[in-house]
């Protein structure tokens, strides 16, 4: 025991020496002072950092000498213009000092509104970037509140430089996914955001100064810094010319990555991308983008217009790479795309590509981003930017775990690189042909904003720092329903604009515990000013209709908060506070009216609420309200329509038309509070009436599933639009199914037949996974046998299906149904993949799949498909990972169907 106690002793001093020896004395402190008496300004402008515009002209920076005082300073006078960003950042170079508790920074200013804040650049001398720079660190400090009056910002007590750098260790180690050492820091810049908001300032800076400065200049000496350089305040544009002219002269990249954050000119960036179908780059950026995707290598007038805008641009790269050099010209471009829906068989190609664009591109380090759709971890390897993502809407795959799914895949290839996740916008191609294959034509099929709102918060708490936004048809078409789908998408950038502080350059910290409703999921995010909380209410079938739950009571503790920040619900139209209560386990935030969906932001910091605060739109522009309240009407005058038909076909019901008079009372109420600027009692109602509209289209969904064994049964039950349409077909069909059996060997009974009609199976060459297809007696459903796929490996992503058994081919007819039916088992959960067993047929193809990822005993299934022409037919029965699936009884019928009024429109 003797022994323990004296080792024990002996670490701890070990400890303290250590610490001793690697911590500057603070006897050897000094203090520095810099008054402004006379001279040029030393204040010089980050233009990087900065995203304020100002009037040309306005800008105007000189020494004067107060008369009262008869004391000098640094005066600067600009005008900051509407719309313009928050930051207008000047720096001032100190004596390099080592950060101990002892150092206190203060500049002396008066500015004439409150809100100017002062910050401190540290050095992190002994951590490098992957990019060859030192790791530098930016310090949020005290921020003015006196207007007209000299006041002293410092560095001090529970503020100190010191205790603030240590809160950063955490979010620079999860941010870098790599060890960090503040040994040897040092601050080398001070720092005044001096945008306090629209219209003229003044500012005046009297005094800087550093106490218990312990210098650290020969370490500075050896650090090989990038130097940040003054420029006239003029050159800050809205189209983002400044940067690029500054860079101009400088081969390295405009955007980097750092670890999985993407870097613009040395700022998080999150880049909203969409597919580009021919649309105006302003239309684009108008509702809410900031970088365009190409299909093809971007022309001369494009790069102009995204120079122009501001916007970023992702394309292929030109023809000549690999022989010409790719110009300066090519600056807008954020990063080479080399493929989309990449595979194994692309990665040779890509790796060639990618050696011709380093060779040949003008910006060293610019990213290369990739789509694939497996083999991630392979294409992962190659790229910068990794792009993934799932089609759930009107599919077997449940949105609510898309996170899962993102998050599986991120961790697979190692979690160093940004993940850019797919953001659906459109209905499923495959239900709409489907639909086509039968009436001829298919009725608009919009999205709903909570369905659009889901996906982007399940990529965000994934960890994804890029949204891709896949799009098929133009935005900008005058058609209704384009037109709601561009309101939707624009209302839910907005949203992503508000947090796009976390999501950018944040950490996601996890689950936060919900103590009285375990369907409640609590999500956290932080920067080093403020915690984000997204709030979501899984039903599980937000794939087909979302946000049909009422608002609930819902208690949430934070147990890692500051208790001194204050908790608001970012709504619509307001930051509106929320009760809490410090408790022993953290801060109970009490919610006692929980929405479908809700961000909740923790924070003490003035500047970033009143950056929130001015976020909600109305000058000018629509507000996020008033969005909000026509997605809403617009969506009643759908739901209207749809209960005229349902009503024709003798299909309404009492739930349905109870639902739809609920919503038109709400939505009502929502309007005559809106006029009366009540927009707190507004919202509430708006939120009513969604969740009883969203009610409608369950009513109508679950009566039309009726007894089908999945949701993706048939592509008619998949959104409410069609499913007028299901009934009319319900109608069409011949009650008397013909009960011919068109697929030979299915009961699985005699191996002979099976080889003679054409099945077959296929399994790809892993030494990692061991795979065994057979007919066993525990598999037969009925009969003596059935079909048992088996695969066997220690693999936590099984990144392509192992193991599968084809269908022979059957002749099917244009204007045909096909119904495949069949029993399966699924002892245990498929390990190494979220699909488990997946049946695919040759005309639903990926899309209509139905996954199986485990079942309590037999399990039958049923799935109705339209053939839109002669064609061949078969049927996958895909193990998409580790595990064992028994399949027994499958059968294919086929019935002719009536002729439609054909009217084609996708």
């Amino acid at each position: 025991m003797n022994q323990l106690i004296v080792l024990s002793q002996t670490i701890v001093l070990l400890v303290a020496f250590s610490t001793a020896m690697l911590t500057p004395h603070p006897s050897l402190a000094f203090q520095t002072d810099e008054t402004f008496d006379g001279g040029q300004p030393s204040w010089f402008t980050l233009t990087d950092e900065s995203d304020c515009m100002v009037d040309s002209g306005s800008w105007k920076q000189n020494r004067v000498v107060n008369s009262k005082t008869e004391v000098g300073c640094e005066q600067i006078e600009f005008t900051a213009t509407a719309g313009s960003g928050k930051k207008l950042i000047l720096a001032h170079t100190v004596t390099p000092s080592f950060v101990i508790p002892e150092l206190q920074p203060s500049v002396r200013i008066r500015s004439q509104r409150r809100g100017v804040q002062l910050h401190a650049r540290v050095v992190l001398p002994h951590n490098q970037l992957p990019d060859g720079r030192t790791m530098t660190v930016v310090l949020d400090g005290p921020v003015s509140k006196q207007q007209g009056r000299f006041e002293t910002l410092t560095f001090s007590g529970q503020r100190s430089l010191n205790q603030l750098l240590q809160n950063q260790l955490w979010l620079l180690r999860s941010k870098h996914h790599r060890e960090v050492t503040l040994r040897d820091a040092y601050i080398d810049q001070l720092w005044l955001n001096i945008y306090t908001g629209q219209g003229p300032s003044i500012v005046q800076v009297e005094n800087l100064q550093l106490e218990g400065v312990v210098e650290a200049s020969e370490i500075a000496q050896k650090q090989q810094l990038k130097k940040n350089q003054a420029s006239s305040i003029d050159t800050i544009m809205a189209d983002g010319s400044a940067i690029q002219q500054v860079s101009a002269s400088s081969g390295k990249s405009l955007v980097v990555r750092d670890g999985t954050v993407i870097l613009v000119n040395d700022k998080p960036f999150f880049p909203r991308i969409i597919e580009h179908n021919g649309e105006s780059f302003e239309y684009l950026k108008a509702i809410g983008f900031n970088t365009i995707e190409l299909k093809s290598n971007a022309t001369a007038a494009e790069l102009t217009e995204a120079r122009k805008l501001g916007m970023w641009l992702i394309a292929p790269p030109p023809a000549s790479v690999g022989v010409e050099p790719i110009g300066f010209e090519y600056d807008p471009v954020l990063a080479w795309s080399v493929g989309r829906e990449l595979g194994a068989k692309h990665t040779s190609r890509i790796r060639q590509r990618i050696r011709e664009i380093r060779e040949t591109d003008s910006r060293e380090g610019r990213p290369i981003f990739g789509h694939s759709v497996s083999h991630w971890s392979q294409i992962a390897q190659q790229v910068d930017i990794h792009s993934i993502g799932l089609q759930t809407i009107g599919s077997s795959h449940l949105l609510s775990q898309y996170s899962d799914w993102l998050a599986t895949r991120s961790k697979a290839i190692g979690s160093s690189k940004p993940i850019c996740a797919d953001v659906q916008t459109e209905m499923s191609l495959a239900v709409l042909t489907q639909t086509e294959a039968i009436f001829g034509q298919a009725p608009p099929t919009p999205i709903e904003y909570q369905q659009l709102k889901s996906i982007a918060t399940e990529a965000i708490v994934s960890g994804a720092r890029c949204l891709r936004f896949r799009s098929r048809n133009r935005l900008d078409a005058d058609d209704p329903e384009s037109k709601l789908r561009s309101l939707t998408i624009e209302y839910v950038n907005r949203w992503l604009d508000q947090i796009e502080p976390w999501v950018s350059g944040g950490v996601v910290l996890g689950k936060l515990p919900v103590s009285n409703n375990r369907d409640v999921e609590v999500t956290a995010l932080a920067t080093d000013r403020a915690r984000l909380l997204l709030v979501q209410r899984p039903t599980h079938h937000e794939q087909f209709w979302a946000g049909d739950c009422p608002a609930l009571p819902v208690s949430i503790v934070d147990t890692d908060t500051i208790h001194t920040h204050r908790v608001y619900h970012l709504t619509d139209s307001e930051l509106a506070p929320v009760s809490t209560e410090r408790t022993p386990e953290g801060t109970r935030i009490r919610i006692e009216k929980a929405p479908f969906m809700m961000t909740l932001v923790m924070t003490q910091d003035s500047n970033l609420i009143n950056r929130l605060n001015d976020s909600f739109g109305g000058n000018g522009t629509q507000s996020m309200f008033e969005m909000h309240l026509s997605i809403t009407q617009q969506w009643l005058a759908i739901e209207q329509l749809l209960s005229g038909q349902m009503e024709r076909l003798s299909k309404d019901s009492a739930g349905s038309s109870r639902a739809l008079n609920d919503a038109v009372t709400a939505l009502k109420s929502a309007r005559q509070m809106s006029q009366q600027k009540s927009l707190t009692q507004a919202e509430s109602f708006l939120t009513t009436a969604d969740v009883r509209l969203a009610s409608f289209r369950r009513e109508l969904q679950a009566n039309a599933l009726g007894t089908f064994q999945s949701k993706t049964s048939s592509p008619l039950t998949m959104h409410a639009a069609l499913v007028p349409l299901h009934w009319v077909l319900a109608s069409q069909t011949p009650k008397s199914e013909s009960s011919i059996n068109h697929l030979a060997g299915g009961d699985f009974e005699d191996l002979g037949l099976m080889k003679r009609s054409g099945w077959s199976n296929q399994r790809i060459e892993d030494q990692r996974l061991r795979t065994h297809v057979e007919l066993a007696p525990e598999a037969a459903k009925a009969g003596r046998s059935g079909l048992k796929l088996s695969t066997s490996g220690n693999i936590k992503l099984v990144e392509t299906v192992p193991l599968w058994v084809s269908s022979p081919p059957i002749r099917v007819k244009a204007r045909q149904l096909v119904r495949i039916h069949g029993w399966v088992n699924v002892p245990q959960v498929i390990a190494g993949s979220e699909a488990g067993l997946r049946i695919v047929d040759s005309i639903g193809g990926q899309s209509l799949s139905e996954t199986i990822p485990a079942t309590e005993g037999w399990q039958e299934f049923a799935l109705y498909r339209n053939a839109s022409s002669d064609m061949q037919f078969q049927v996958n029965f895909e193990l998409t990972g580790i595990g064992q699936a028994m399949i027994d009884e499958v059968t294919v019928q086929v019935i002719d169907l009536p002729s439609p009024n054909r009217s084609a429109k996708r």
